[in-house]
């Protein structure tokens, strides 16, 4: 007798952890399907760094009106990233 309960024990075990396995499959699927457009956008590094420069671009618009409203004098040069360094530099030496 007390070797079915043993076994009715371990059977409830184990179904009530492939619920639990079921369930978070499940909802980790729903999960990303509703936020396949985040996950995208996570992983592109280009999006990334697109959103990057809008914000670098807005940072410095900010200062520029900070620094016009306060007079403090001439603003410090915008941070470039590397890409828009490089960028100058090509047209720089192509117009020189």
């Amino acid at each position: 007798m007390g070797i079915i309960y043993a076994i009715g024990i371990i059977v409830c075990i184990v179904a009530c952890w492939l619920w639990c396995k079921f369930v978070m499959i499940l909802f980790g699927k729903i999960y990303r399907i509703i936020n396949r457009k985040k996950i995208q956008e996570q992983n592109n590094p280009y999006i990334q760094a697109q959103k990057l420069k809008m914000a670098n671009d807005k940072n410095y618009e900010d200062y520029l009106e900070w620094m016009n409203k306060h007079s403090y004098g001439v603003p410090f040069q915008k941070i470039m990233t590397r890409e828009e360094f490089e960028a100058e530099n090509k047209i720089s030496s192509l117009i020189s």
